[in-house]
């Protein structure tokens, strides 16, 4: 069975994640010390869960992925139980020992960013009973969104975007590998349509299943290009007009179109992040909200109900600048 590429160029060891060298650094001293209680402060894309993943692989290293999935625990905030779901889950497991010799239990917390600060007070009070029988790893976008009593405990690593450089030589390897056809000269737009390992990963295995050369005209038929004029007009619905229901039915009558949820939600994304005419705290909370989505979209499920919940959020953010 053929893997997909995501999974196939999926990094297996911590080396083999791409970061900065002195980070990586870092994080292998803190593991060989066995003192990870870390905050991982980066935007949507810069590799955070990969990161997260590859230090879970290199602690417990050798370890059976049974022995690990017994002693690592994650909590994701996205969800619909959120913490409120976890809370006695946490006790019990922070006060249960860890079933591996000479290892700690650990725990990850995604988007603590999105945890409010009575929530996040658990994780704290968690920190100073167990941090010596236990790994915290917390990862966010919104650094100021986190309380002073959890910064003050951890160590905080900022997790910058890959620079293009990087990008590319990890497209090219991949293509070589692949035997996938297509020109150096288009690589580079390739990779400035594409902007995060994970979505080069995705548009070359859509390059590969079609098996032709790419040039400029199959770079433009590949990826998804939805007009601004209609998220022009979905925000000016949803932020101006706070119109639920013609909302709705405009991004319904957009993925009907035969756009997947992620397209939608990618191409508002980039519309957002290139508007001149929002102020940059709507374009903020916007952003925001739009990953909140994709990553429900990754992690959860896939369904076009989520673009009307999305709508709904738009039009409270509206009429909170109304």
């Amino acid at each position: 069975m053929t893997l997909p590429f995501s999974l196939k160029y999926k990094p297996t060891s911590f080396h083999d994640v791409k970061l900065d060298l002195n980070v990586k650094h870092l994080l292998l001293n803190l593991i060989n010390i066995d003192n990870i209680s870390i905050i991982l402060v980066g935007e949507s894309g810069v590799g955070k869960t990969t990161i997260v993943n590859g230090i879970i692989n290199e602690y417990y290293k050798n370890i059976s992925k049974i022995d690990r999935n017994d002693n690592v625990l994650f909590v994701n905030s996205i969800k619909e139980q959120g913490i409120n779901h976890y809370k006695n889950e946490i006790n019990i497991f922070c006060q249960t020992k860890c079933t591996i010799n000479n290892k700690k239990k650990t725990i990850i917390i995604d988007d603590l960013d999105n945890i409010n600060e009575q929530n996040q007070q658990i994780y704290r009070n968690c920190l100073d009973k167990y941090q010596t029988s236990v790994n915290f790893i917390f990862a966010c976008i919104n650094y100021q969104k986190i309380i002073n009593s959890i910064l003050s405990r951890v160590l905080s690593i900022n997790i910058k975007k890959i620079s293009n450089e990087h990008l590319i030589e990890f497209a090219k390897e991949i293509i070589k590998k692949e035997n996938i056809k297509i020109d150096d000269d288009n690589i580079c737009k390739f990779v400035e349509l594409n902007n995060s390992l994970q979505n080069i990963l995705n548009s070359l295995e859509k390059i590969y299943l079609l098996d032709k050369k790419c040039d400029d005209a199959l770079l433009e038929n590949i990826f998804t290009f939805i007009e601004n004029s209609s998220f022009d007009k979905l925000t000016n619905i949803v932020i101006y007009e706070h119109n639920l229901d013609k909302g709705i039915e405009l991004i319904l009558s957009i993925y009907n179109e035969g756009y997947s949820v992620i397209d939608i939600l990618d191409s508002y994304f980039n519309y957002i992040k290139f508007n001149n005419n929002l102020s940059e705290e709507i374009k903020y909370n916007i952003i925001k909200l739009i990953c909140k989505y994709i990553t429900i979209n990754n992690t959860i499920h896939d369904s076009d109900l989520e673009l009307c919940f999305l709508v709904n959020d738009l039009v409270k953010i509206g009429n909170i600048y109304e």
